[in-house]
């Protein structure tokens, strides 16, 4: 009798461990804070191209938001698992600065570039969302 109740706690206790393993592994690479930042570029990326009629004001809101850029790369630098958020958000950093080197910006390119730009910050907030699964 002693060895079957041995045997039945070993087998409750390893499927108590694989299954708390479960649930926390699925969660292991999720970043809530990394999240939020993502979240923080679309919210503020959707705000540009709503400005483009005014150049001087579109201009102020693309500063604004490499600002916020820089601010997430600086927080995913060095986290193994946040490299590829990080690598996307360089590549939305890139079209930020490009944006800001131009003395002149039509409001028709205004509007195509900030449709890329919401359109990357998106992709991002997705990558960043998919370590959940």
């Amino acid at each position: 009798m002693k060895h079957v109740i041995a045997v039945l706690s070993l087998v409750t206790l390893t499927g108590c461990s694989t299954l708390i393993d479960g649930i926390t592994g699925k969660y292991h690479n999720y970043d809530a804070v990394e999240y939020n930042l993502a979240v923080d570029l679309v919210v503020r990326s959707r705000g540009i191209e709503p400005r483009c009629s005014d150049a001087v004001v579109a201009k102020k809101e693309v500063q604004e938001l490499g600002q916020r850029v820089d601010y997430f790369l600086a927080y995913t630098e060095g986290r193994p698992y946040n490299k590829r958020t990080n690598e996307l958000a360089k590549k939305i950093k890139d079209m930020v600065t490009d944006t800001e080197k131009r003395d002149a910006m039509s409001s028709f390119f205004c509007r195509e570039r900030a449709k890329n730009i919401v359109k990357a910050a998106e992709i991002l907030r997705g990558s960043s969302g998919e370590k959940r699964e």
